[in-house]
């Protein structure tokens, strides 16, 4: 198992497969899908850790579920890392924030 803890200090555990960009969890019903998927926000992987390691620039994409034969359900979540463009207006914006508080100050 991989555990993903987000920086909201809540955890999910993954399978062994997973990568921080392709997420695997088998559930037992649906109704904690949903409960992952609204927590895996681009705010919460922000310094998240991922098997022990810190991640940094991650969005989330996709999730899918699906039952397998022995009823269990398969959840895939898939995350891109951040492109040098969103990087750079995520650095502006921290800088248009910290320029208008001392503005303000």
């Amino acid at each position: 198992m991989k555990t993903l803890v987000l920086s909201n200090e809540t955890s999910f555990n993954f399978t062994d497969e997973s990568t921080i960009f392709f997420l695997v969890t088998v559930l037992d019903t649906f109704t904690k899908v949903d409960e992952i998927r609204d927590a895996m926000t681009e705010e919460n992987l922000a310094g998240a850790t991922f098997d022990g390691e810190v991640v940094e620039n991650i969005i989330p994409v996709s999730c899918s579920a699906r039952a397998d034969a022995d009823g269990k359900v398969v959840v895939n979540f898939t995350n891109r890392e951040k492109t040098e463009v969103e990087i750079m207006k995520d650095e502006i914006t921290e800088l248009q924030t910290a320029l208008a508080e001392i503005a303000g100050a």
